[in-house]
């Protein structure tokens, strides 16, 4: 009878030892691939070592915004956090998309604001996006700086007699872009505005002269120009001005 229960207890410790080895052999590399991961932290194994830009140069305001990442663990890093500090140091960012290549590199790739407008106003010498975004305040009190640097402006100069920004955006951004863009639409480039209580005068890159109201029913103004516009081209009318602003637009010819 005791033969018999030591007996039962040998097979039993050792269908125990058989079970915890099948069961040691079945998920030791899952115990092993956890044990490793969780030693790698510490280790500093998943630390930013690499960022790189995808879009642009690694030019050095923008590698000097982001290095208090290096060294920060890649899980941890957030693309609204380097948005943040990449803004600073260059205002053109417009946006930011992050990817992240373990272990340890990140990928940035940049969207920058497109400059349109030059803008001098009450002497202060702005940059405008082509969205109407403020990105640069070049200098103030600065006139001949600011038209130096409009003469190797790739956009349009815009003189003003009043603020054109109210924070970060520029206030008659819509306006400029509909008198812009029906004026495109019969080949006439637009390169300079300039804004006098109200007045927009506009020249092209050939030299005519558009004329409008800003502050008064401009869309009926705008439909004149789509009407005169389609006459010009029509008969090839060469004109030095357009003066929008008239039931009977004004127009002087070459």
């Amino acid at each position: 009878m005791v033969r018999n229960i030591q007996k039962g207890g040998l097979i039993l410790n050792k269908i125990k030892r058989t079970s915890l080895v099948v069961f040691l052999k079945r998920y030791i590399v899952l115990f092993s691939t956890l044990f490793l991961i969780g030693v790698s932290f510490p280790l500093g194994f998943w630390n930013v070592r690499e960022i790189v830009f995808v879009g642009v140069k690694n030019d050095t305001q923008l590698v000097n915004s982001t290095t208090s990442f290096i060294g920060e663990s890649i899980f941890l890093v957030k693309s609204s956090d380097l948005k943040e500090e990449i803004v600073k140091k260059n205002p053109y960012v417009k946006d930011i998309s992050l990817e992240k290549i373990v272990p340890w590199k990140l990928e940035i790739t940049i969207e920058e604001h497109i400059p349109l407008y030059i803008s001098n106003s009450l002497d202060r010498c702005v940059i405008f996006s082509d969205e109407g975004y403020k990105v640069e305040e070049i200098c103030k009190d600065c006139n001949e700086q600011c038209l130096e640097r409009a003469s190797t402006f790739s956009g349009i100069y815009l003189s003003s007699d009043t603020v054109v920004s109210n924070s970060n955006s520029m206030i008659f951004f819509k306006e400029f872009s509909d008198i812009l863009q029906i004026l495109s639409k019969f080949g006439y480039e637009g390169e300079s505005i300039s804004l006098l209580d109200g007045i927009a005068t506009i020249m092209d890159t050939d030299g005519h002269i558009f004329v409008f109201d800003i502050t008064y029913d401009l869309d009926t103004q705008l439909g004149r120009m789509y009407l005169v516009g389609e006459k010009i081209n029509t008969d090839l009318i060469e004109f030095k001005s357009l003066d929008l602003r008239f039931e009977r637009p004004v127009m002087r010819l070459k």
